[in-house]
């Protein structure tokens, strides 16, 4: 991909989307676009960080951590803001904060899953197993409560031919994706979710409605 269009997938703060760092990690981005994130991470030791968590970590549970977290900002917005605009000249710094919040939050769940998965010194002196199963942390259940659903499907023209690279997202929710070269997605939605917007270049935004009784779509994107 040309830098100019990994420009426009950076933003603005001039850092990657999790999704696309994702599919990085993954292995699912083309040699060149590859070659210019590489260049990327060895300037910005944050992405480089994130890229190496979710390495150690699973898509879905980074998707639910990132959902969870980016309502919690929400919440917290929402509340200040009733309270009035007294300090309107901190207002930037409460964004800031609130961004550093959410990466702080997403590398303790890195790092909690990192050390879980250490293994254990071995013990002096031989200790009798306890049959007591742990509670799971706070976080986990936070994440385990999430009624979250994986719907499935393929995007394709009206002649039938598979697009690749399509951004698919859940209307109203930060969860999104993008399909294979065989024009496959995989995403996971809130189950309350109805609708989903698939941006294709070339062709118009299309609005998919979700059904509670189905999982898998085949959404057929017409011409301009």
């Amino acid at each position: 991909m040309h830098s100019d269009n990994l420009e426009l997938i950076l933003g603005e703060e001039e850092h990657p989307a999790l999704e696309l760092l994702q599919q990085y990690q993954e292995g699912d981005l083309s040699a060149s676009l590859s070659h210019e994130l590489e260049l990327h991470l060895l300037d910005c030791e944050l992405c480089t960080d994130v890229v190496e968590g979710m390495a150690l970590t699973t898509r879905p549970r980074t998707q639910r951590a990132v959902y969870t977290i980016g309502q919690r900002i929400k919440n917290r917005l929402r509340k200040q803001k009733r309270k009035g605009n007294i300090l309107h000249g901190l207002s930037d710094w409460r964004v800031a904060t609130a961004i550093l919040m959410m990466f702080g939050t997403l590398g303790l769940i890195i790092f909690f899953q990192y050390t879980s998965k250490a293994p254990a010194p071995a013990p002096s002196t031989i200790v009798a197993e306890s049959n007591t199963v742990p509670d799971a942390s706070p976080l986990e259940q936070v994440l385990e409560e999430e009624n979250l659903v994986t719907i499935t499907g393929t995007v394709l023209t009206t002649d039938g031919q598979a697009l690749p690279g399509v951004r698919v997202l859940v209307y109203g929710t930060d969860f999104n994706t993008t399909s294979d070269l065989a024009g496959n997605f995989t995403l996971q939605t809130p189950a309350n979710s109805d609708t989903l917007i698939v941006e294709a270049a070339g062709f118009p935004v299309f609005k998919q409605k979700l059904y509670t009784d189905s999982t898998n779509y085949k959404v057929v994107l017409p011409a301009n």
